[in-house]
């Protein structure tokens, strides 16, 4: 009945207020919950490295992500797809056109950047994420031919074969508290030689991290090659956010 839906609607309200209010106090540490000083869920908040932590936020977080983020000002994946597909185009790659270049949407969350793809004619997409919960919601978009939860960058995920995709997004993975630099292997291990690799990174995150030096390294030992970057470009309101292009090589 419409008296139902409208309790319904009141209550899923009420609980995601209490839930930001909580998430205001505290975060998960090591150590238990403790303060965080955050003013609710955000694309900002700084998490502690620990991928179970993780995990529990977004499967919290994933019924009102999509909502939250609008409010934040969230552009990363329409950046990044943008700046993914000039790349591409301009990499001359005669092996893949929009309609058949296979893609792997890394850490896709609830499907943010799967569906800006699918907008500008990519079809084929895969997707996966650490959450089960962002997951849920990601598959309600039906943009992607497969998508997985509990994959980790933090190993080798065996349901993924080396060299198995033309190209790779990761939008909003890099982030303080979320996944180191030296989770790009994953994230390169899966592309072809020839693929593409195009990551954000939040400005705090590359400030405050090693990725520089990763990238470095990852140039020297001739793995991959920065084709081409977007420096300080938006990202969400508070921050923006660098974005790469990466040629995998080996």
């Amino acid at each position: 009945t419409q008296n139902n839906k409208a309790e319904e609607y009141c209550l899923s309200s009420t609980i995601h207020t209490l839930m930001k209010k909580r998430i205001a106090l505290v975060i998960p540490t090591e150590d238990g919950w403790k303060d965080s000083g955050a003013k609710t869920f955000g694309l900002g908040r700084n998490l502690p490295f620990n991928v179970e932590m993780c995990k529990a936020y977004y499967d919290g977080w994933a019924p009102f992500y999509n909502h939250d983020t609008t409010d934040e000002g969230y552009v990363g994946p329409v950046v990044i797809v943008k700046f993914y597909d000039k790349v591409r185009r301009a990499m001359c790659d005669s092996q893949t056109t929009r309609n058949n270049v296979k893609l792997m949407d890394m850490g896709c969350g609830t499907g943010l950047c799967g569906s800006v793809l699918r907008t500008m004619g990519y079809e084929n997409l895969d997707g996966c994420d650490l959450s089960f919960e962002m997951v849920r919601e990601a598959k309600k978009t039906k943009t992607y031919k497969d998508i997985r939860s509990g994959i980790n960058l933090y190993g080798t995920n065996e349901r993924y074969k080396d060299n198995s995709y033309d190209g790779l997004l990761c939008c909003g993975v890099f982030t303080l508290g979320h996944v180191k630099p030296a989770c790009l292997n994953e994230c390169i291990r899966i592309i072809r030689p020839g693929g593409l690799v195009v990551f954000s990174t939040a400005v705090s995150y590359y400030e405050q991290t090693n990725l520089a030096q990763t990238l470095v390294k990852l140039e020297e030992d001739g793995i991959v090659k920065v084709v081409e970057s977007l420096m300080n470009a938006p990202y969400i309101d508070d921050e923006n956010a660098h974005y790469y292009a990466l040629q995998v090589l080996s």
